[in-house]
This record gives C-alpha cells, sequence and structure tokens, in this order.
C-alpha cells in the first residue's frame, strides 16, 4: 500500500479583519493573531512589534477578539507572551481557550533577540523558558501550542518540554518597501532547514515544524527551501500581508494616477514633424519634446547661428540629424562636424576662424552652404573659444591673419551642456532638448522603442505593473534616453518571462555607489558547497560525488564553515 503524503498546511501571521479574510479565501489553514501583524497595518516595520511603543498583551487581545475570531472558522493562535509584571500562566491558557482561540504562539518572543540578551531575559524569569511553560499551559488547558524558534538549541528545548509544534523562524522578512537586508542566501537557509528537521523529526516524530521569514521572499523560495527538508508548513507574515498591500494598493493607486495624468493631453504635436523625428531616433509625444521639436525646426529654417543644448545621455545625433534633414531645402546643406574631422585641436581655430601668418587657406566660415558643428567643451582651444565668444556676441568674427572684422557667410551650431549660461542675441537661436525628467510622459514610448531597438517586443512595455511605471516616472533619470536604453537592456529578459518585479527595477535604478557594501553571497567557498548541496537536495553522498570528493573530505568542509 501506497504511503499517504500529508498535507502540508500554511499559515498566516495578521493584524486584521480584513487581512484575516483574505488569508481564508486565499486557503489559509490556520491563523496567527500578533503584533507584528498589527504594526504592519499600522504602516510600522514588523520589528516594531519588539519596541516599547505599546503594551503587546493588550494591543493582540483587543484586535484578535474584536476583528479576527468574528469573521473566520479558520483555528486562531493568540500571540501571549510573559514580558509582565505578573503572568498567572493556568489563568492566561483558560481566559485564551475560553474567547474562542484555538491555542497560543509566543510573541512578540525574546528569540528575536541576542544570546547575551536572551540569557538575561531567562535569568530573570521571562525568556525562552518561560515562553515555552506558557505555551505548555495552554497545552495542559486543552488548547494547542506553536512555537516560535530560531535556533537549534531553542528547538530541542521545546521538544523535550512536549510542545506540539515548531515555527522555525530565519528573521524578518525580505522583500517590499520595509524589507530587512539578506542574512543569509536561499541555500544557506535551506541548509539550516534541513538540519533542523532531522533534528526535530529524530528527537519526536509527531512534533510538527513551519519554517517562516529570512529570504523566503515570494512562493518559489519556499518551494526550494520546502525541498531540502521534511517540514509540516509554512507561516507567512509580511509575505502574506504588507508585502502583497504595497504591491496592490501601489499599483491600483499608480493605475488611477496614470489615468489622471492623462486627462488633460498635450495638444496636438505636427504630426509630419514627430514622424520624421522619430524615424531618426527622436522619440516622444509630450508638450516638453513636441516643444523641442518646434525649436528645431525654427533653427534649421533660420539664419542665425545654432546654441543646442543637450543634457548628457540625450540623443544629440539624432538632433543633429534632423537639423541636417530639415536644412535640405535652405541655403545651408552641408554638415561639417569638426570633432570626427578635426584631428589636432590646436588647428581648429585657424580652420574655422582662419589662419594667422602668410597662409591663405579660406576659413570655414567664408564657405557658403555650410553648417559648422562644435562642441563647447574642454577641448576647445583657446583661441576657438575666444573667436565663438565673439562671434555669438556680435554676430562677427575677427580674421587673425589681416586683423580684419568680417560677417561670417556659414552657420555654427555650438552643441553645448544642458546648463549652459550662454547669453542669447539675435544672432542666435537657441534650442533647448529636454530632460526626462521633464517628460515623464514619454517613458512608455522611449521603453517601447528600446525593446523594438534590442530586438525584443515594443508591446512588453504593456505589462509593466502601474507600480512599476510609476517608478519609473518618479526616477530622476540623470542619464537620460542613454539610461532608459541601459534599463531597457536589463529588464527585457525579466519582462518577456512575466518575472519583472518592483525590486528588480529598484536594484537596476540604483547606483553603483550605493549598492558598495553589499555582501555577494555567490562567491565564498562556504557559498558554492551551499550551492552543490542544494542542487543535490542535500544528500551529502551525492553532493560528494558531484564535487568529486570523498565524503570525509565533504563532511571536513561542511564542519570548517560551520554547516554542521
Amino acid at each position: 500500500m501506497a504511503r499517504q503524503r500529508k498535507k502540508k498546511l500554511v499559515g498566516a501571521a495578521v493584524g486584521s479583519g480584513i487581512v484575516a479574510r483574505a488569508a481564508e479565501q486565499g486557503g489559509a489553514d490556520f491563523l496567527f493573531a500578533i503584533n507584528a501583524g498589527r504594526m504592519r497595518i499600522m504602516g510600522a516595520p514588523s520589528i516594531a512589534c519588539m519596541l516599547p511603543t505599546h503594551g503587546a498583551a493588550d494591543l493582540t487581545w483587543d484586535f484578535a477578539v474584536s476583528e479576527i475570531l468574528p469573521i473566520t472558522d479558520l483555528p486562531v493562535y493568540l500571540g501571549v507572551n510573559c514580558w509582565g509584571r505578573s503572568v498567572d500562566r493556568a489563568a492566561l491558557a483558560e481566559r485564551v481557550l475560553e474567547a474562542g482561540f484555538a491555542g497560543a504562539v509566543n510573541f512578540p518572543t525574546a528569540m528575536h533577540y541576542s544570546d547575551g540578551l536572551r540569557r538575561v531575559l531567562d535569568q530573570a524569569g521571562i525568556g525562552t523558558s518561560a515562553e515555552i511553560a506558557l505555551l505548555k499551559a495552554v497545552q495542559d488547558a486543552g488548547g494547542k501550542s506553536m512555537f516560535f524558534c530560531g535556533t537549534r538549541n531553542q528547538a530541542r528545548a521545546a521538544a523535550d518540554a512536549g510542545l506540539q509544534a515548531l515555527v522555525y523562524n530565519f528573521g524578518w522578512n525580505l522583500g517590499g518597501v520595509l524589507g530587512h537586508k539578506p542574512r543569509q542566501s536561499l541555500e544557506e537557509t535551506a541548509h539550516e532547514a534541513n538540519e533542523v528537521s532531522r533534528l526535530v523529526k529524530s528527537q519526536r516524530d509527531d512534533l510538527k515544524l513551519y519554517l517562516l521569514g529570512g529570504p523566503i521572499a515570494k512562493a518559489s523560495d519556499l518551494s526550494f527551501v520546502a525541498r531540502s527538508a521534511e517540514i509540516d508548513g509554512y507561516v507567512g507574515g509580511s509575505t502574506l500581508d504588507r508585502v502583497p498591500i504595497e504591491s496592490s494598493i501601489g499599483n491600483q493607486v499608480a493605475d488611477y494616477r496614470l489615468a489622471m495624468d492623462a486627462v488633460d493631453p498635450a495638444p496636438a504635436p505636427d504630426r509630419t514633424l514627430v514622424n520624421r523625428a522619430s524615424g531618426l531616433g527622436l522619440v516622444g509625444e509630450s508638450a516638453a519634446f513636441t516643444d523641442a521639436l518646434q525649436q528645431i525646426k525654427r533653427a534649421a529654417l533660420g539664419k542665425g547661428h545654432i546654441l543646442l543644448s543637450v543634457p548628457d545621455g540625450g540623443p544629440e545625433e539624432a538632433i543633429l540629424g534632423l537639423l541636417e534633414k530639415l536644412s535640405a531645402k535652405t541655403e545651408h546643406t552641408e554638415f561639417v562636424d569638426l570633432r570626427s574631422t578635426q584631428a589636432n585641436p590646436q588647428d581648429l581655430a585657424a580652420q574655422v576662424f582662419g589662419p594667422s601668418g602668410n597662409n591663405r587657406q579660406q576659413e570655414l566660415l567664408q564657405r557658403d552652404q555650410t553648417c559648422i558643428i562644435l562642441r563647447d567643451d574642454a577641448s576647445l582651444p583657446r583661441a576657438a573659444k575666444k573667436g565663438l565668444s565673439q562671434l555669438f556676441e556680435t554676430g562677427a568674427y575677427v580674421q587673425p591673419r589681416l586683423q580684419l572684422r568680417k560677417s561670417p557667410r556659414a552657420r555654427v551650431i555650438l552643441i553645448a551642456g544642458a546648463q549652459t549660461q550662454r547669453q542669447i542675441n539675435s544672432h542666435t537661436l537657441r534650442v533647448n532638448y529636454p530632460t526626462i525628467a521633464e517628460r515623464v510622459e514619454d517613458i512608455a514610448k522611449l521603453l517601447r522603442d528600446a525593446f523594438a531597438r534590442l530586438g525584443g517586443d515594443a508591446a512588453l512595455e504593456a505589462r509593466m505593473a502601474p507600480a512599476i511605471k510609476q517608478r519609473l516616472r518618479a526616477h530622476g533619470w540623470p542619464g537620460n534616453e542613454a539610461e532608459i536604453f541601459e534599463i531597457a537592456r536589463e529588464v527585457l529578459p525579466a519582462l518577456s518571462t512575466n518575472s519583472l518585479t518592483l525590486d528588480l527595477i529598484d536594484r537596476h535604478l540604483v547606483g553603483p555607489t550605493r549598492l558598495r557594501g553589499r555582501v555577494d553571497l555567490g562567491t565564498t567557498p562556504k557559498q558554492q558547497l551551499l550551492e552543490a548541496l542544494a542542487r543535490n537536495n542535500f544528500r551529502r553522498g551525492d553532493t560528494a560525488r558531484a564535487l568529486n570528493i570523498s565524503r570525509k573530505t565533504l563532511y571536513n568542509r561542511m564542519k570548517r564553515f560551520e554547516l554542521l
């Protein structure tokens, strides 16, 4: 006869009636009513449950009795603790059961404190030992108990005391806005779960073991860890309320925000001009973008010199391409880009303004039907900078060889940074190309264009959750179009597999300096060994064969890395 598989249970640690009802609808098997759940609903991180901001016993009792018990048929475990001045265990157990709770769970709990502080609390009679005694009193009164623990010694003590179930906690949850930094990797978590389950099941086969917290932030993480250990289920806290609430409400509000932003559309653009610009790589529909296109058109058809301000990472070459295309019907048809043609920067002044001495070479400024492209940067020699200032201020320049003031026949396009302070006068036309921060309405269109250029499907942009789109609109985009293209390159694989999350977007939007100090768990010998163990479901014989080492060598390595 085939051995019947035991059903794995899922519990939810909640702090309000609406979360309890949603958990029941989702298929939860039992609920924890604990103050950490209430703190999350109040907008605080779970760890606030350990701070002296409220009386945990009274706060938990109030919402559990008034909000949780009346609306659910699931077993509800009340969070109890022994930190009061005097706790009558038997009386508290009786009160818990009379109210209709299935049992109790030790929360808030001393397990979240350091080893030294836990020893002090135990000596004071309000530590782990007292929590075990309180849960044992609930069992003796006819209720059920679940014991939060975080070490093997705590698990062993609970088993020795005869408690019915353990909730092994890997620490505060990762993920979401208020998530914690990783204390350990998923492989380390799987290994620890494997070791704890071995200990627990070898000591008492009837003792139930549940997992909670740490890097188990989504269902796939739980599946990975659960395959490595004999467990009876999982309890979710932040993963079942805070993270989904942040995501779902964030998406809903962002959706309405985007809808409101679209109520007052920009004035109808010059469609012919927009299409022509798009063909050259200038993409957008916003008022700021279409205004910039009009500036480019006026400059191309005008007669003055052009001061072109382009932000870092902006589409400089595409703008020049549009200027050249629009200038084809005017007298200025040849574009000479001196950055690409001038090998020696020191000769640039002579080429543009004319040579000194006896060289009679004609300067570029006297050539007909010509636009000269210059960059206002440190590479320009002093003579060229001086000549340009004179040209833009007065409309004329001095020919060095003859020392004559001359009027130019060619135009100059001077490309400057977005923050240029040059004064504009009747001799000059300004084109200010906007930053992405000034045209956030164009981000979606820019992403679609980038996906297409990367060989992907432009329609993938529509799959982005509203909260992700809103986050992209809130980003400063210091790298402008160039930065958007790089973001598109990074997220396209995840978007193609429907696995793009807000956390992934944030990791790519954060600059490298802010990532400094994060531990790379994937490069250490310990992590490499853990990954090998995980790939082989923590079967040591299979792992040793996969690594081509003996079981004894594997055992010694595990001992050296404190994995035993």
